[in-house]
This record gives C-alpha cells, sequence and structure tokens, in this order.
C-alpha cells in the first residue's frame, strides 16, 4: 500500500507558516520535547483533531468547508456569494486546477491527518490514571483520521484513490504517489474498524460530551463510506449496526404545529436523538450568508427549481405525474399542497417569513433579482434559519449535523435495494418512517414495487430529505448522473411577467472530468509523482 509520511504542497516552502504546518500539532505553540507530558496536553491535542470538520453555514477559517455553500456544486443550489467563489465555477463547470478554494481543502485535510497521526504516535507518552480514558481517545483519533481521508476521497479520488497519511511526517518525505482506489477505501475502512473494535470507545456519548466522534460515528462513516464504494453489503451491515443499537431515532417536536422536519433545524430541535456527529455552533453565520439582503443577509444560497420540482404533492405524486398540470404546477405561486419539507427548507416567492413577503419579481423591491445581495433564482433558503438568529452577523449557536439518523436509514435502505432485496420489508418500514415524520403519505406500494421504481423512489426521498446537507455532490457521483443532471441550462422560480422560468446561468459538464475535483496545481508541480485526475 501506498502510505506516505508526509505531503507537502508547494506553497508550504514559500510561506511564513511552514515550520507550524511541518513541526506543531497541538494548540498551545509549545515543541515537542516540552509537550507530551500530561492527560491534559493528550486531550489539547485531540481536541485539535476537530477542527476540521465541517460547517453547515460558512466559516472563515480552514478548511473553508461550507456543506450548504457547497452544495452550489450541484444542481440543488446556485451560489451567487463572492466568499468562496469557487464553489460558483465548480457549479457551472468552468473551474481549473488552480482555484483557491480545493487547494485550500486538501491542504487543510492533510494537516488534520496530519494532527491525528501526531497524537496517535505520542499518545502513548502522556501520564494517564486511567488507560481507558488513552484507548478512548485512540479510537477517536482513528475516527477522525479515517473522516478526513474519506473527504478527501470523496471530493479528489477521481480514477485513483489519494496519498494515504498514516505515520507522522518528514520533511524529507514529499514525493507522495496516490494509492488506489481499494487500497484507499481499505484503508479508511481499516481505520474505521479499529475504533469499532475499541472496548473503550462508547456507543454513543451524552451530555457535554456528545460532540465527539464515538462507535455510532464509526458505523455511521462505514456505511457511508461502503455505499459511495458500491460496496453495498459493507454498507448494510454498518447501518443495520447503528439501528440495532437502538440510541437513536428521528427527531418529532413537541410544538403543537407539529412541524417536526422544520424544528428539527433550529435552536428547538437542536439537542435531538437523531443527530449522530454534528459541528458545534456549526451554522454561526447561517443568517447572515442565507437570508437575502431585505432581511439583512448576503442571499448567496439560492436554490433551483430543479430542487422545487423534486419534492412531491401531499398525495405522494411527482408533478411528472400530472402530465397535464405540470406547468400549473411550476407556474402556482403559493406552492400548495406540496411535501412539507419543501416549505421548510426553501423560502418561496409570494411566501411570508417573520413579516417580510419575498417579491424577487417586484423591481422596486429589495429581493427583486437584479439587486445585489438578492436571491438570483427567485429562491431563498429557509432551512437551518431560526428566527431567534435575526440579524445576527457571525453570532448564531446552532449547530450542524453532519450525519444523522434519517441518512443512516436511507443509507441502509439504498443498500437493500442496490443488492436486489428490495423486496425486504424493512425497504418500505423505513422509506415511510422518514416520510410520516415529515407529514408525507406511505409509499404507494401499487406502483414502488420493482427495483426500479424503488431506486426512483430513494433517490428522489434521499434529495428533499437531505437537501443542502452536502450530500448531493456524492450522491450524483454515485448514481452517475451527475452529466444529466448538470449540463445545460439552471432555472430557477417561474417569472409571471415573461411567463418562463428564470434562466440563471448555462452550465457546462464534462465526464470524467468534471467528476471530481482536480488535485491543485501546485500539488501537481512539486511532485511528479502525483498524478492529475482525468481531464485537468
Amino acid at each position: 500500500m501506498k502510505h506516505i509520511k508526509y505531503i507537502i504542497l508547494i506553497f508550504v516552502f514559500c510561506t511564513s507558516c511552514s515550520d507550524e504546518f511541518l513541526t506543531r500539532d497541538h494548540p498551545t505553540g509549545i515543541t515537542d520535547e516540552n509537550f507530551w507530558k500530561t492527560t491534559n496536553d493528550a486531550v489539547n491535542a485531540l481536541n485539535s483533531c476537530y477542527g476540521g470538520l465541517p460547517h453547515g453555514g460558512y466559516h472563515y477559517s480552514a478548511p473553508y468547508v461550507s456543506n450548504v455553500a457547497l452544495e452550489g456544486m450541484t444542481d440543488n443550489m446556485y451560489h451567487s456569494g463572492n466568499y468562496l467563489g469557487d464553489v460558483k465555477t465548480i457549479g457551472s463547470g468552468t473551474n481549473n486546477s488552480l482555484n483557491w478554494h480545493p487547494r485550500q481543502m486538501w491542504q487543510s485535510y492533510y494537516e488534520y491527518i496530519r494532527r491525528c497521526s501526531r497524537f496517535l504516535e505520542n499518545i502513548e507518552t502522556p501520564y494517564f490514571t486511567s488507560e481507558e480514558e488513552r484507548d478512548r481517545m485512540i479510537g477517536e483519533a482513528h475516527i477522525l483520521r479515517a473522516y478526513y481521508h474519506m473527504l478527501l476521497y470523496f471530493y479528489f479520488g477521481g480514477n485513483e484513490g489519494i496519498p494515504i497519511v498514516d505515520h507522522p511526517l518528514n520533511p524529507e518525505e514529499i514525493f507522495a504517489s496516490r494509492a488506489s482506489k481499494t487500497e484507499t477505501e481499505d484503508f479508511i475502512l481499516s481505520e474505521l474498524d479499529l475504533a469499532i473494535n475499541n472496548p473503550y470507545l462508547p456507543n454513543k456519548y451524552t451530555e457535554d460530551k456528545s460532540w465527539r466522534v464515538s462507535k455510532a460515528v464509526a458505523y455511521s462513516l462505514k456505511a457511508i463510506v461502503g455505499l459511495q464504494a458500491k460496496r453495498y453489503e459493507v454498507a448494510k451491515e454498518a447501518a443495520l449496526k447503528v439501528i440495532n443499537m437502538q440510541e437513536f431515532d428521528l427527531f418529532y417536536t413537541s410544538d403543537p404545529e407539529q412541524l417536526h422536519y422544520r424544528d428539527l433545524f433550529r435552536y428547538v430541535g437542536q439537542i435531538n436523538n437523531e443527530r449522530i456527529m454534528y459541528t458545534r455552533r456549526g451554522f454561526s453565520e447561517s443568517w447572515f450568508r442565507s437570508m437575502p439582503k431585505s432581511m439583512g443577509g448576503q442571499g448567496a444560497s439560492n436554490p433551483t427549481a430543479s430542487i422545487v420540482n423534486a419534492y412531491e404533492t401531499l398525495e405522494g405524486k411527482t408533478i411528472d405525474e400530472y402530465t397535464d398540470n405540470r406547468e400549473e404546477f411550476i407556474k402556482d405561486p403559493n406552492f400548495m399542497a406540496r411535501d412539507p419539507r419543501l416549505d421548510a427548507s426553501i423560502w418561496l416567492p409570494g411566501e411570508e417569513f417573520l413579516g417580510h413577503t419575498l417579491n424577487p419579481f417586484d423591481q422596486n423591491s429589495d429581493d427583486a433579482i437584479s439587486q445585489s445581495g438578492a436571491s438570483k433564482t427567485g429562491f431563498a433558503l429557509s432551512k437551518f434559519i431560526d428566527p431567534e438568529d435575526v440579524s445576527k452577523t457571525y453570532s448564531g449557536n446552532l449547530d450542524y449535523m453532519i450525519i444523522r439518523y434519517a441518512e443512516i436509514l436511507l443509507v441502509y435502505v439504498e443498500s437493500l435495494i442496490e443488492l436486489g432485496d428490495y423486496n425486504n420489508p424493512d425497504v418500505v418500514i423505513y422509506l415511510n418512517k422518514i416520510r410520516n415524520r415529515a407529514g408525507m403519505p406511505n409509499v404507494d406500494e401499487t406502483v414502488y414495487n420493482t427495483q426500479e421504481k424503488l431506486r426512483e423512489l430513494l433517490r428522489r426521498e434521499r434529495r428533499v430529505e437531505l437537501a443542502f446537507e452536502g450530500q448531493r455532490y456524492f450522491d450524483l457521483r454515485r448514481w452517475q448522473i451527475a452529466e444529466q443532471q448538470m449540463e445545460g441550462t439552471l432555472e430557477g422560480a417561474y417569472d409571471p411577467d415573461n411567463e418562463s422560468p428564470i434562466v440563471v446561468e448555462t452550465r457546462v459538464y464534462s465526464s470524467p472530468k468534471n467528476d471530481y475535483l482536480p488535485i491543485p496545481q501546485a500539488e501537481i508541480d512539486a511532485n511528479e509523482n502525483m498524478k492529475q485526475n482525468s481531464g485537468w
């Protein structure tokens, strides 16, 4: 296996922070010979490994990953903000290997991998009163190292894998080559198995430690990796382990309105039994970045007509099933009788929110599409937006769920379908469980009773249930439908004045080039052993 001890990008040698990148992995800045003495040193070092977890909102620190913004690289969203502007070019298919944001992702994830590796090398040195605590922390580090490798693989994997880092780094070992896809997947799964087999790692942390990664996180990541790698048996068994723990369930609000799905992404539902892995205060900038100018925001997150049209009616039918009335559904300014998750996720034209009605077609309104800071699709994001955060620029406190129980149920169902076990009662049971929580009817088994039809339903259900949670980019590639979904005209809301949908942009997509992000050009230039992804 092409394991390596160091990844050095060319810019590491050209910046003043290279010493920190090379030698320091603890938050105090103390040199290694004076560190790794106490339990507290080890705790601080491990906690620093959590710093690379993605956020839901926008965030001004490495790795600069906002899973909401990254939806702009898919057919779910148009990203109109200048911040993370590379997301816009990736979505349109006009990006290149010099873009700043992918380079930051590559560099930062390897930095956090290095932190994990340094922790694992030195963890035997500090004094612990409890060896069980030491072993528990080792399990967490393996999960985090696996997770960062997973993200790099999912974004940059291409036709090959990625460089695997399983040891601390030495400056002279700089010319890494890429492992194969199988080697990369096997390494990630082996890291997760080390955590799964760790007897001191709990299934789930509670109360003030609930943000830490656990055995449930390890099984969940194993299921997600297995699914993306199309190792469906691995995915099924790992997801089933989480289900059988009986530690998690779908969230139901106590609010009289019974808007369970909406409240899951607000403060009222923040502490819930559905979240498996999350980032604390991961939505600190959600209001400011997502709300339009008329509400004191930047309007950077603009949902598309494509995802709006994916939501079923309350009868459980797609708008395409209404052949004679499909255009009426698209024109309908009130979006009546649709899946409640639509209203919970997307602020629709003509809809009121906190006393303001969204008016993208009123040229005298701050919401007018032509206005700076207004949505360019006519739709705005309402998911993750809590009225308590009104006008907060960077001070929101909403946590971001990286993995939640509903996703694991969907992983399990997809695995059963792809394994040919689509008649398994669990397929419909768990789809109904998710749909019913949202206020949708049971699966119509007179329609959805074949592998093809259940696959169609699962993919639609996954799209709307996990909308704007950062999964669509991976789903498009796993299902090999990215080109058909991304190529062509990107449309927004129906414009009643022009009697047609808004045309936002024309996107280009070429497979295999756009199937993955390019390896940063600085890395290619610095390392003759690093092979670029196809087409770049």
